[in-house]
């Protein structure tokens, strides 16, 4: 679910807000004049029922969004203010399209480290909250989610060996 997660908040921003562009990684956000990026960065849980059959997981969405070469203070205050009060709005109390509960925007911050903004670059971290319940599989359904992310995921490439979707029932 959580890579589902990802994948639909990218998919919405690329649909509302097509002029930000989303690169893969931090790195890559640096070499844009303007761009975003995102990940699940922690993801606290805690037992539903006795016994630990279910989990909430609770799931911290960052984006960071950088800006190069902004001419003045005015211009971070007037349009990357702008900027970010408008991808909060797009993630507010959206679910995209998933099981999970309605996103929560939990804020925003300047992580811009002295070096970059010595390169002339702005970096704000914005940032969500939601969750959904796990049930908890049986052997063969754990086995297969470990099947799946070593030999597709962690192959030592590059890039991924496969694009399959692979989607996990979970027992009623």
């Amino acid at each position: 679910m959580l890579a589902e997660i990802e994948s639909a908040a990218i998919a919405r921003l690329g649909e509302k807000i097509p002029q930000l562009p989303h690169v893969d990684s931090m790195k890559n956000v640096l070499t844009e004049k303007m761009a975003y990026t995102l990940a699940i960065m922690e993801g606290p849980a805690e037992p539903v029922t006795i016994g630990g059959e279910e989990t909430r997981q609770r799931v911290k969405l960052s984006l960071w969004v950088a800006f190069k070469n902004l001419k003045s203070d005015e211009d971070r205050r007037k349009g990357v203010f702008l900027l970010l009060e408008g991808i909060a709005q797009m993630l507010l109390g959206q679910k995209l399209g998933l099981d999970i509960k309605r996103l929560k925007y939990t804020g925003f911050s300047d992580v811009t480290d002295p070096a970059e903004r010595q390169a002339g670059q702005t970096i704000y971290q914005v940032n969500f909250e939601t969750s959904y319940t796990v049930t908890r599989l049986d052997e063969e359904g754990t086995e297969e989610l470990l099947k799946v992310g070593l030999s597709y995921l962690l192959n030592g490439s590059a890039s991924a060996a496969a694009g399959d979707v692979v989607e996990l029932q979970t027992q009623e």
